[in-house]
């Protein structure tokens, strides 16, 4: 009954678990793409994310804006993700960030973001000279 006896510190274990068993994968990192820009419109290309530490499953995600895409690879080694970028990506002007993400548990993305630059066609202005009357 509570105010009776001696009170006494006693010791007690608490285990904290992130509930998953086995091996948790590591986080990826980018170093470098094969190439760091395209024209708007331009035609879908192949793109070569170079890093470490890549798994099987993992893919590239392309951010563009509030819009992302996951491009699985076409081929892939724990340092390589080859991709193919379809043209719809490189429908407008902007930066998009580029990263790897491997699969849970653990994982996830790169802490890195390579800029990949879509640039935007544009015309030259060349105001028509006309001859001065004074000649």
């Amino acid at each position: 009954m509570p105010g009776e006896g001696d009170a006494t510190d006693q010791d007690f274990a608490l285990a904290v678990t992130n509930g998953t068993t086995g091996a948790v994968n590591p986080q990826p990192s980018v170093s470098a793409l094969s190439s760091t820009s395209a024209q708007v419109g331009a035609e879908g290309f192949t793109l070569m994310v170079s890093g470490a530490d890549f798994l099987p499953g993992a893919i590239v995600r392309w951010r563009n804006g509030g819009d992302v895409t996951d491009l699985v690879p076409t081929s892939s080694t724990t340092t390589t993700l080859v991709v193919s970028v379809p043209p719809q990506l490189l429908a407008a002007p902007g930066e998009a960030q580029v990263t790897a993400v491997n699969p849970l548990p653990g994982g996830g993305p790169a802490a890195q973001q390579l800029l990949f630059a879509i640039i935007g066609s544009y015309e030259v202005y060349l105001p028509l000279i006309q001859p001065s009357s004074n000649v």
